[in-house]
């Protein structure tokens, strides 16, 4: 698993150790709020990045987080971070109020 920051042509997506939502980024390509010439699976396996499935021990952590922030991909992320011990990175100001270790874009 690659260590460190991809930060891409994408509007708002940057991925740290592999958080990250495929199915967010599909949706906000098919909604025109992202745009890309290259397929999302080819740049993340060219970055050297591996997929990290939602798996039962995240929807699990979800239960227990409190409401600081509505938006459902980002409270995912914020689980998967907190579970697997991974760093998100993020500009949203309303992930930090969650105890997850947090770098700031």
């Amino acid at each position: 698993m690659r260590h460190g920051c991809l930060e891409s042509a994408w509007t708002n997506l940057v991925n740290c150790d592999i958080v990250g939502h495929e199915q967010e980024i599909a949706i906000k390509l098919s909604m025109g709020r992202l745009r890309t010439t290259r397929r999302v699976e080819d740049a993340a396996a060219d970055s050297g990045f591996e997929e990290l499935p939602v798996r039962l021990r995240h929807t699990r952590r979800l239960l227990d987080l409190p409401l600081h922030h509505r938006d459902p991909f980002d409270r995912i992320l914020v689980a998967q971070a907190m579970e697997e011990g991974l760093t998100l990175v993020t500009k949203d100001a309303a992930i930090a109020a969650y105890d997850v270790r947090l770098m700031a874009w």
